[in-house]
């Protein structure tokens, strides 16, 4: 019945006794769930002491989200869709603009890196959905914080993806001028989040406009047209809000009531 630790250091200093250990995790527990409502059940307690687990180092001054344990390092689209629950809704706002940050500084032919492999090696861009996703997590964050000198920064980082997006990218990502929506694929590419692929054969490509991409690229439009709005660039604002007009009447004949 009694509580043990397991203690293992690469460093000259010995560990703290077991209950400095303990008292420690207590306090960064309590830090994690300080910001929720007092009534928040216990799962969502739980959920917010493990958020901490899924934070991590990327170099030596920049944080960003793992994917998965054990073997996935940390994924364009999971951190984005993660970062707003493990880190915006927790007050963790200095951590939610430092990993924004440091995914923006990977943009690469207006995209976002679909996954970072082992050191040494160059990110993969085979994503159609991570880049859209930022869009999200930063319209998230900006409505719980207000952050003029992140917005501003990535504002030009976030027109030039919808730039590339519209003028075409890598992997058969363009927008397709007669309805405004997203195309996406090409042989030998699995380009969502249905990304099984053994060798050559990709199990499900999605080749064409898949209709969540275009919710996200809808999206992208519309936080970009409010975020120019905010900065007072009339010209990026109805740059924006033509080309959503112009997809959101290409996605509505998709609609069945």
């Amino acid at each position: 019945g009694s509580v043990l630790f397991l203690v293992a250091t690469a460093e000259t200093a010995a560990p703290p006794p077991g209950e400095d250990v303990l008292e420690a995790l207590r306090a960064r527990s309590n830090r994690l769930i300080a910001p929720l409502p007092k009534g928040a059940p216990a799962w969502i307690r739980a959920l917010a002491r493990a958020s901490d687990q899924f934070i991590v180092r990327r170099g030596e001054a920049s944080a960003s989200i793992i994917a998965g344990y054990p073997w996935f390092t940390d994924w364009g689209r999971d951190t984005m869709i993660a970062l707003p629950g493990l880190a915006t809704a927790l007050g963790r706002y200095r951590l939610a603009a430092g990993i924004l940050r440091t995914y923006a500084g990977f943009v690469d032919g207006g995209m976002l890196p679909n996954c970072f492999p082992d050191v040494g090696e160059s990110p993969s861009y085979n994503t159609a959905d991570a880049t859209l996703w930022m869009f999200h997590a930063l319209d998230d964050y900006l409505q719980a914080q207000r952050d003029p000198d992140l917005l501003r920064d990535l504002f030009p980082i976030l027109m030039s993806i919808i730039r590339a997006h519209l003028d075409g990218t890598r992997y058969g990502i363009r927008v397709d001028p007669a309805d405004g929506l997203l195309h996406a694929g090409e042989p030998g590419t699995q380009l969502t989040w249905m990304d099984a692929k053994h060798g050559d054969h990709v199990f499900t490509p999605r080749i064409g406009k898949p209709v969540e991409i275009n919710a996200l690229w809808l999206n992208a439009l519309d936080v970009a047209a409010r975020l120019a709005a905010r900065l007072r660039n009339g010209a990026e604002k109805q740059f924006c809000e033509a080309h959503l007009a112009r997809a959101a009447s290409g996605f509505s004949r998709f609609w069945n009531e």
